[in-house]
């Protein structure tokens, strides 16, 4: 029988953006722990996190990046570069989010999501192309979210935009696959991170009516539970899968579907 590929990125080089928080930490810690070098990129500087790579003995950079301006996402990617050697895998993981009526939303509001999620998506991605073309085994995983599968109350730009990120990589799959790029997406749940509780769900009562919805665990996910997933798809266990999309909800999504 043929090998089964594992899930070890010994030598490769990946570059997570929105490094610093929640998810992004969870990623960089599990890319290392998984043999990868890391680059951790955000708008500000987050030296903690590259230094928690280097603990476990793996190489890291810190790379600031407003994923919204398309110049200093070339910036990054050869900083990167620079630093690193190569690229091997692109982890979208920045976003941003707010709750309000959609009628009450302005244009700077609206373009303060999309810009960040679904522009911002396509800025590193397409920075990011010929160093993962180069890389012979390029991977892009893009966080997006189970709102853009659904109706969004009180999130319709991140909604739409994160519906924007899951057609951008179909569409990038299929276009990039001629240079040996996949390009695949994970739509969390809720998430239990300190800025979506503060931001989306800031009261104990809208954590726990959230919660009581997921059917698996009456639980949010955790930055852990995503984690797998993406260390999945950017591994040569997943060479064959590019366009697919992962949904880590603990089937909060079948239960609206299903609900009367």
């Amino acid at each position: 029988m043929p090998e089964i590929p594992a899930h070890d990125l010994s030598g490769r080089v990946v570059l997570v953006t929105g490094g610093a928080g929640g998810i992004g930490r969870a990623l960089c810690d599990a890319f290392a722990r998984a043999g990868a070098d890391v680059a951790v990129a955000s708008r500000r500087p987050s030296p903690e996190v590259a230094e928690a790579v280097r603990a476990l003995g793996r190489r890291a950079v810190t790379v600031e990046c407003d994923v919204r301006e398309l110049a200093q996402c070339h910036a990054a990617v050869a900083r990167v570069v620079s630093a690193l050697g190569r690229l091997d895998v692109l982890v979208n993981n920045h976003g941003a989010n707010f709750l309000a009526p959609a009628a009450a939303i302005s244009q700077n509001g609206w373009r303060a999501i999309t810009s960040v999620v679904l522009d911002g998506t396509f800025h590193m991605c397409r920075a990011a192309f010929e160093p993962l073309r180069e890389s012979g085994r390029g991977r892009i995983v893009a966080i997006a979210a189970t709102n853009a599968l659904l109706g969004s109350p009180l999130m319709a730009p991140s909604g739409a935009a994160k519906a924007g990120v899951i057609s951008l990589m179909e569409s990038l799959a299929v276009e990039w696959a001629p240079f040996g790029i996949t390009c695949n997406s994970v739509s969390p749940g809720p998430v239990d991170t300190s800025s979506a509780n503060q931001r989306l769900w800031a009261s104990p009562e809208d954590y726990q009516r959230v919660a009581r919805r997921v059917p698996l665990g009456k639980r949010m996910a955790t930055p852990a539970d995503v984690v797998g997933p993406v260390l999945f798809l950017a591994s040569d266990a997943a060479a064959f899968i590019t366009g697919a999309e992962i949904v880590v909800d603990g089937g909060e999504r079948l239960r609206q579907l299903s609900a009367d």
